[in-house]
């Protein structure tokens, strides 16, 4: 990867991010960071102690907290402000709305600060703005998304982690030219051990055995992801008499209420919480069929996750989820009977979903692989500088 910027200078690059995620915008920037960080200068901040800074942390990262003690305290403003000068940082690179409030307005203060050292401000768009807060109380989901989309008016360039994302952002003003795709990637190359049924069945704690059919989903209880849809799925395969099984890996302010509905449905046999977990590619491994039934996404990591791990995914025809599932994964958005067709295909054909899995691993390490995602960002790094785009 090239490292040099036009004028020899090479980007020394400071990350930002809440430090709270636990799902594919915190396996994203940690893959990042692991392959720039051999490279050129690259540190990540975390606003708060969470599963960012301790995996960080555990894999030997450049990594550091500048925490808040909650989100009223701008007092982090000033002394990430201190860390850019100290740390000689030509870029801010911000993942998600908390972040780029604080880069914001730790721009502006930059600015006046030090108005001969031009410092570029760009964000990686992991979601859809509308919808970050949508578990949140009215108000404040108008304050954050309102806080978010002033700190973006100020940006000086976005990563889209889908062309979905990057048309929305157009749609929302932001010029193309400053706009650049770039999608997850993961390492293809190191294998996956999956769990046994004896061993999966210990940590369900679920009654399974080799004619049982087993699904899987993963990611965040939260209202995006319309897990409900999912677990009407479910019940409707069981009421047909079919031997499904059903993980949810992940953990978020639904599951309270989720949970409700499989006891009122009398479904606590054949549905397991798991919480968050570490081993999300064993578990995908153990499974038959891999569900994602999101409302909005951006281009999943769980999917890469899943064909990686060897087992299929069948997705919402949302963000940048078509651009690598073929259409005989997919259904739309809500669509309990759609999804469960897509079940059905594929829980009764084995051979075939090996087969779809196998093509789409090729295709996996051939555009979504981790060194392509790491060069990406070198390049966008690179064409950056004076907070405008070189042609």
């Amino acid at each position: 990867m090239a490292g040099e910027m036009s004028g020899g200078k090479r980007p020394n690059v400071l990350m930002l991010i809440s430090g709270g995620e636990s799902g594919g915008s915190r396996k994203h920037v940690l893959s990042v960071l692991e392959r720039l960080s051999r490279v050129m200068e690259a540190e990540l901040v975390c606003l708060m102690p969470g599963p960012v800074y301790e995996e960080a942390a555990a894999k030997g990262l450049p990594v550091s907290l500048l925490p808040q003690s909650s989100r009223r305290d701008m007092g982090v403003v000033a002394a990430l402000v201190r860390r850019l000068a100290e740390k000689g940082v030509t870029h801010l690179h911000s993942h998600g709305g908390r972040a780029n409030f604080i880069a914001a307005l730790a721009r502006r203060k930059w600015q006046k600060a030090h108005p001969g050292r031009p410092l570029v401000w760009l964000t990686t768009v992991h979601s859809d703005i509308r919808r970050d807060y949508i578990h949140h109380a009215a108000w404040k989901r108008w304050l954050f998304t309102g806080l978010n989309r002033w700190a973006l008016r100020q940006c000086d360039h976005f990563i889209a982690v889908s062309r979905a994302f990057a048309e929305q952002l157009e749609a929302d003003g932001i010029p193309a030219e400053k706009i650049s795709v770039v999608y997850n990637g993961i390492d293809m190359d190191t294998p996956v051990q999956g769990y046994t049924r004896d061993e999966l069945a210990a940590i369900a704690g679920l009654d399974l055995d080799e004619h049982d059919q087993v699904v899987a989903a993963v990611g965040r209880l939260h209202p995006v992801k319309e897990i409900p849809v999912f677990l009407a799925a479910v019940a409707k395969l069981v009421a047909e008499g079919r031997p499904v099984k059903a993980l949810l890996i992940g953990d978020g302010p639904e599951r309270e209420r989720l949970s409700a509905w499989v006891r009122e449905q009398g479904l606590e046999a054949r549905v397991a919480f798991l919480g968050f977990r570490s081993d999300v590619e064993p578990l995908l491994a153990a499974a038959d069929v891999s569900v994602l039934t999101s409302r909005s996404e951006s281009f999943p990591f769980v999917i890469l996750e899943s064909l990686k791990a060897g087992t299929l995914a069948v997705a919402t025809a949302v963000g940048g989820i078509p651009d690598l599932l073929p259409s005989e994964c997919l259904f739309a958005p809500g669509d309990v009977d759609g999804l469960c067709r897509r079940l059905r295909r594929w829980l009764d054909a084995p051979e075939e979903r090996q087969a779809q899995v196998a093509r789409l691993q090729a295709r996996i390490r051939a555009e979504f692989s981790l060194q392509a995602l790491a060069d990406k960002h070198v390049q966008i790094y690179n064409r950056i500088r004076y907070n405008r785009i070189r042609p």
